[in-house]
């Protein structure tokens, strides 16, 4: 039995010395640099996570290390065994501070057995101390300085005017009556239809007609309609019918034609004035603010201006 102890002693010995390097620690029996060294280990990571704060330069693990003690030969019975309770000291004398008490079980090795003092190696778990390591000071290396960067400037924001409002529309519709309103002037008239003219057959869709050559700046699309003339007529030319397409509202404002039925486009572009004097609607309420498809004959507002009427002789929802 003592010579597997003595094996296991030796090859634990081994290891630490092989092991041994600047990263060892000394673990001494009291937190004081004075206090005997019970033994020598590497800190390794599990070693520095298990160690709790004595003080605040010290601190302390309970661990199972080999070392080396001094017990009275006289405490060896006739087997070489120590009697349990014998301490253990870390000199061969009695005033000598002591490692540890023999207890029942204890791992040990008589290693050197002499007249008054005898050599013994244990395995034992002991509470050790060992000195809080400083802190490495940071390795400052010459860092090279930035690259300069030519920075292009970013171009300044481009601001945009938001769109002046348009007139509010009064409260109630009114008619103008061939005149301009005056500014700020209430105005408490009704709008009326136009007489009504009894179509004999219901309107059907039928495919749009080809028109002159001067017409052919005049583009009519679902979504947005563009129209010009060139020449200026009256209601009671024999013009061809067009079809525009928009959104149809009431519109009543101091200046500009005076039509207030007006057909826009879905962005709130003025497509045409609209002229219902030549067609009968009794209620004009459901085409308002709706898509509809207009067919009548367009003119000019003005000679020569941009602005157009159109002298509507049909009206139909388009959605």
């Amino acid at each position: 039995m003592f010579r597997a102890l003595a094996i296991i002693f030796v090859i634990l010995q081994t290891v630490v010395s092989a092991t041994a390097s600047t990263d060892e620690i000394e673990l001494r029996l009291h937190p004081d640099e004075a206090a005997p060294i019970v033994s020598t280990i590497v800190a390794t990571e599990k070693v520095l996570l298990d160690a709790v704060p004595a003080d605040e330069d010290w601190l302390t693990l309970k661990l199972d290390i080999p070392f080396e003690g001094y017990v009275p030969t006289a405490t060896l019975n006739k087997n070489f065994a120590i009697v349990p309770g014998t301490a253990v000291r870390h000199l061969p004398s009695g005033t000598a501070d002591m490692l540890t008490e023999v207890a029942e079980g204890d791992i040990y090795e008589i290693l050197n057995a002499k007249d008054g003092w005898t050599t013994a190696g244990f395995i034992k778990r002991m509470t050790v101390f060992y000195k809080r390591p400083a802190p490495a000071e940071p390795i400052i290396e010459n860092a090279p300085e930035p690259p300069v960067l030519n920075l292009v400037p970013l171009p300044e924001p481009l601001t945009i005017d938001e769109p002046k409002p348009e007139q509010p529309t009064p409260a109630e519709p009114i008619e103008w009556q061939g005149r301009r309103p005056t500014p700020n002037r209430v105005l408490n008239r009704t709008w009326r239809p136009a007489p009504p003219i009894i179509r004999q057959q219901p309107y059907r869709p039928v495919a749009a007609p080809e028109y002159p050559e001067e017409y052919d700046d005049i583009m009519v699309g679902p979504e947005e309609t563009q129209v010009g003339e060139k020449s200026k007529s009256t209601p009671e030319s024999d013009k061809a019918l067009r079809l525009l397409t928009g959104i149809l509202v009431r519109e009543i404002t101091a200046e500009g034609p005076t039509y207030p039925v007006r057909l826009r486009s879905p962005d709130g572009r003025l497509i045409a004035y609209v002229d219902f004097s030549g067609i009968f609607i009794e209620d004009l309420n459901p085409f308002l603010k709706q898509r509809v498809y207009l067919r009548g004959q367009i003119f000019p507002v003005k000679p020569n201006d941009s602005q157009l009427v159109i002298f509507a002789k049909e009206i139909q929802l388009a959605d």
